[in-house]
């Protein structure tokens, strides 16, 4: 059996192009017409991402490991944005934090939650339909004097549909790894510092046919 499983997992490597089902909305400001704007903004607070997933488990063991496991993924995706960012070089300064420190200045704070989370086993991503990995999230930037929402966004990447050996590779920890590219990739457009177009072909069809 755990030879079968290496021989999968293998097989999965060689066709890891195979896509995961992925929808990040753009980055909202107050309206279509007033997109967000935070080319004044050279500092940036990047917060975890709180756990605001209504699902509860019976056994309350299991319950509060799988919450641990929510938590942990909220961190790591505000991990993983503060990367992109600091990689991007648009911010003169990027601190990554649990939450944003009043009082500490001038800047941006980008933040938000997860609201639906599932990291499949072996067996669940092979099956796909209903049983598969799913991660969603809610995102939004404020400046750092006030609580007003200057943009938010919606995202979900979850296993594909079609069962088949590709969904393994379709893990929670890969699809942060898209949510985080996505939401970093939203921010340096608003900042002025990427293109849309320069976000590849997935941020043209956002561009188009996201509302």
């Amino acid at each position: 059996m755990k030879s079968f499983v290496l021989a999968l997992v293998a097989l999965a490597a060689l066709v890891i192009a195979a896509s995961a089902s992925a929808d990040v909305s753009k980055l909202k400001g107050k309206s279509w017409r007033e997109p967000p704007d935070f080319r004044k903004y050279d500092t940036i607070w990047v917060e975890d991402f709180s756990d605001s997933v209504k699902k509860q488990l019976d056994d309350a063991d299991k319950n509060t490991k799988y919450h641990e496991g929510v938590t942990k993924v909220g961190r790591t995706l505000a991990d993983r944005i503060a990367e992109r960012l600091v990689e991007s070089k648009a911010f003169a300064r990027v601190e990554r934090v649990a939450s944003h420190p009043q009082g500490a200045g001038d800047g941006l704070v980008v933040g938000g939650k997860i609201t639906e989370y599932r990291d499949a086993n072996i067996a669940g991503l092979y099956l796909g339909i209903g049983t598969g990995s799913r991660v969603r999230c809610e995102a939004w930037a404020h400046d750092a004097n006030n609580d007003k929402v200057l943009g938010a966004l919606k995202g979900v990447f979850a296993t594909s549909f079609i069962p088949g050996v590709a969904n393994l590779v379709q893990t929670a920890n890969r699809f942060v790894e898209g949510l985080s590219l996505r939401i970093s990739d939203e921010i340096l457009i608003a900042k002025g510092a990427k293109h849309r177009e320069e976000t590849g072909r997935q941020g043209r069809l956002r561009e188009k046919y996201t509302n």
